[in-house]
């Protein structure tokens, strides 16, 4: 691919090991609009070195259990070390994080929900913003796209698996613009082993199951309306996108413009994340016109 750059993982120290510190002065330097850094579950402290470097992570899980519960240790050890490093100020310092989670291997648009819920499991209890940016599901098209040696987004044709890719690059170019995202971890090893979550994810997660969309909508405000882009939907809200400064509480009405009679719904805002742009709606009523929606974003999932 043209203007892209490859540098193998090098650097090793007189114990053969590699140099974390030479590896990251040579990223530092390194020219390019975009530096991604592939590493590996077994490579903690080569994480924890990168934390004070203003980088924007992204964790890959899966659905399964001791998956989530290795993710959960990593994330304990990051908070253990920003209380010895920071004390009373380690939360502050952890809302620098600036991370977020990509779920992978789903099955079903209801397996999504156990990675929103690890995610607000993980603010909970750790005090660790870590958003669910999005779910990657499984596709005959991702072993096929390996075997070709072509990029799945190279590929002719969007699927789901492509749109998510492009919103997760569209997240990553809007959160390396935000604000200051030093989180300095760094001091000996804090290990924690991968144990049962502290709590059951089934307390975390919502009744309705979201189904992931890709529609415009029109938000209309006290102030006027807007354009937006409607992300997923339940039978409870809906999460879109938009550059608009909402708070909690604030109250409209969303025109769903790619449905049939562009049904419009009253809505309340229910949470916000502005590194995302993403905010999360509820529903001020429902009825026929909710339960034609999430038919409609359904069969758009396939579920």
């Amino acid at each position: 691919m043209r203007n892209l750059r490859l540098l193998p993982y090098a650097g090793a120290g007189a114990s053969g090991a590699p140099d974390r510190r030479a590896v990251s002065e040579t990223l530092r330097n390194v020219e390019g609009d975009v530096v991604v850094v592939d590493i590996g579950a077994s490579n903690r402290e080569e994480l924890f070195d990168f934390f004070d470097a203003g980088a924007v992570r992204l964790l890959v899980a899966t659905g399964d259990l001791p998956s989530l519960e290795a993710t959960f240790a990593f994330l304990k050890s990051a908070a253990l070390r920003a209380e010895r490093r920071h004390g009373a100020a380690a939360r502050a310092v952890l809302e620098r994080y600036a991370g977020a989670l990509l779920g992978n291997g789903c099955a079903a648009p209801e397996e999504a929900e156990r990675f929103h819920a690890f995610s607000r499991l993980v603010m909970t209890e750790l005090g660790i913003p870590l958003p669910t940016v999005g779910c990657l599901v499984s596709s005959p098209r991702i072993p096929q796209s390996i075997v070709a040696r072509q990029p799945l987004v190279a590929g002719r044709g969007h699927d789901d698996n492509v749109r998510t890719f492009l919103h997760l690059a569209e997240w990553v170019l809007a959160a390396a613009g935000a604000a200051p995202r030093s989180c300095a971890l760094d001091g000996p090893a804090i290990a924690v082993p991968a144990a049962p979550l502290p709590v059951a994810l089934s307390g975390f997660e919502r009744r309705h199951p979201r189904f992931p969309v890709d529609w415009t909508a029109t938000l209309e405000l006290p102030t006027g309306a807007t354009a937006i882009r409607v992300r997923d939907v339940s039978e409870s809200g809906a999460g879109i996108e938009t550059p608009l400064a909402l708070r909690v509480g604030d109250r409209g009405i969303v025109h769903f413009d790619q449905l049939a009679g562009q049904p419009p719904l009253p809505i309340v805002v229910k949470n916000v994340l502005p590194a995302l742009r993403r905010v999360g709606l509820g529903f001020s009523e429902r009825g026929p016109a909710t339960a034609r929606l999430v038919a409609a974003a359904r069969a758009v999932a396939g579920a």
